[in-house]
């Protein structure tokens, strides 16, 4: 069965139309990677499918056989629509078309993300699903609900502001899915009621309040007797679901032609979910073009995607002390990650580096901790990420880029799969980020709370050090205001009010933990 297994992956690797008869010489130390992907998606590409298709003889003499080779017999002018590979009387099927194989790599998919989704369910306690009401849950609920026999539980967020909230789409997929169901009606006042627990639990500075919120979630999922929850995290950057990847994509065909009006234009398209709010970088105009351009002339950096995000938090710089200034002032971020690069990034397609350094910044360092694991497991909830499984991600990684952002439709693949198994109107629905409330949870009646105005006072800024008071009480007399300027002012604020929490909680140790637990 491993030189099946072998033979297989070899054939798994190609995606393309074959118009004439040629040969392929099999790379042994790839198929060695890992035949456990292989293993795991056997069951969708070994099938019987005579009469079904017109299938073009193949004779397989693997290089795993010593002396043979493999060749194709392919009929000319073609284009040949399968092939059937036979050894040792097994038979396996795999289906091309077009260009590539959508649809068998996206039942390969499907089959995966079965696979994982009943590893997952196995524990000696119940198991819930967290819902948002995007893709990435709603595949985990369905595959749940249609190829187990686990009885489906759901837990999910609500908000008051239309920004954050997803709602609608929820209660969509709960009624097709029949599910039980509860929601957690998350409000200004429980997020900044909730911050300062938030932070003992994460441990270090957070620039979002985006775990607040999951935290309340746990909290309810307790409640309810339930100690595991399954949830979508890592889909997104396994398969390109983010805005960011996008943007990339146009950045670089902007880049060979930077004079061009046109080209930027593009952008305008991205953030759907924001549109018609300040807050978007897609607005349009001058300060798109500004934000976007950042980091034009950098386009073979590995980190090129990053340059207009890290552009944007190293704002949260002009709000150091003198002091504190001086002693980062010489760290160059930028060169720091390209020197801890593996060598062979060089070797990567673009947007497989665009999803590297995703994966081992934002989600490692926080999506995974601060925001995940820590917030569950301040209720004692374990939190399992089927999409983040190796077999997932080994296979994923070896998807052609375009399975993954077809033109600007993020998670092809993914959606392909799942079609016919969620309604369209979630299944085809366009990436919208998880978000909460930022500054404006932490005001009211045009002032700042009581623990936000003693943390934040000139007093306690020059005490701590870190931060420039003057600076300061200006970016909180904008957020008091409403005049906020986008995701950068709202991050330095909360990144600002959690390091004064990091170091009232755990440097100067001021409050009990009793206090910061109440």
């Amino acid at each position: 069965m491993k030189q099946v297994m072998k033979a297989l992956m070899g054939i798994l690797v190609w995606a393309g139309s074959f118009f004439a008869q040629g040969q392929v010489k099999m790379d042994d130390q790839r198929m060695d990677q890992d035949l456990e992907v292989a293993e795991n998606i056997l069951s969708t590409l070994i099938r019987q499918q005579f009469g079904k298709r017109n299938f073009f003889p193949m004779e397989v003499k693997s290089s795993y056989l010593p002396g043979y080779g493999v060749t194709f017999r392919l009929p000319m002018g073609g284009p040949f629509n399968a092939m059937m590979l036979e050894i040792e009387s097994e038979h396996v099927t795999e289906v091309f078309t077009g260009f590539g194989q959508v649809g068998v790599r996206a039942e390969a998919v499907a089959e995966q993300a079965i696979q994982d989704a009943r590893a997952y369910l196995a524990a000696q306690v119940p198991v819930g699903a967290y819902l948002s009401g995007g893709l990435d849950s709603s595949v985990l609920t369905t595959l749940i609900k249609n190829f187990t026999d686990t009885p489906l539980r759901t837990f999910s967020l609500t908000f008051a502001d239309r920004e954050f909230d997803e709602s609608e789409h929820q209660r969509e997929l709960v009624a097709y899915l029949g599910t039980r169901h509860s929601a957690v009606h998350c409000t200004a006042e429980a997020l900044s009621d909730a911050f300062r627990r938030a932070i003992w639990h994460a441990e270090t500075p957070i620039l979002r309040t985006a775990p607040v919120p999951l935290m309340l979630l746990s909290q309810r999922v307790r409640a309810e007797g339930y100690k595991v929850v399954l949830t979508g995290e890592g889909a997104d950057e396994v398969f390109a679901g983010y805005d960011l990847f996008k943007e990339a994509k146009i950045r670089r065909f902007w880049a060979r032609a930077p004079a061009s009006k046109l080209r930027p234009r593009a952008l305008e398209r991205l953030y759907p979910y924001l549109k018609g709010q300040r807050s978007s970088p897609a607005a349009g105009g001058a300060f798109t073009q500004m934000f976007f351009g950042a980091g034009m002339e950098h386009v073979d950096e590995p980190y090129f995607a990053h340059i207009p995000r890290w552009t944007t938090t190293r704002r949260i710089w002009q709000f150091f002390s003198p002091e504190t200034r001086r002693l980062v002032g010489a760290w160059d971020p930028y060169r720091a990650y390209r020197d801890w690069l593996p060598c062979a990034t060089g070797r990567w397609s673009p947007l497989a580096r665009d999803q590297y350094a995703e994966a081992h910044t934002l989600l490692s360092g926080y999506l995974l901790s601060s925001q995940g694991d820590r917030m569950a497991m301040a209720n004692s909830v374990e939190g399992r990420f089927p999409y983040l499984d190796h077999r997932v991600i080994e296979f994923a990684n070896r998807l052609p880029p375009r399975y993954k952002l077809r033109a600007l439709t993020e998670k092809y693949v993914l959606k392909q799969a799942v079609k016919g198994l969620l309604p369209e109107a979630i299944r085809r629905r366009v990436k919208q980020p998880y978000r909460a409330p930022d500054s404006q949870s932490f005001f009211r009646d045009g002032q700042p709370l009581e623990q936000v105005a003693e943390l934040l006072s000139t007093e306690r800024l020059r005490e701590a050090g870190y931060f420039d008071p003057q600076a300061v009480a200006k970016l909180v007399a904008k957020c008091r205001d409403g005049r906020a300027a986008g995701f950068g002012d709202n991050m330095a604020f909360v990144g600002i009010l959690s390091t004064m929490l990091v170091d009232d909680l755990f440097v100067r140790r001021r409050t009990p933990c009793q206090a910061a637990l109440a």
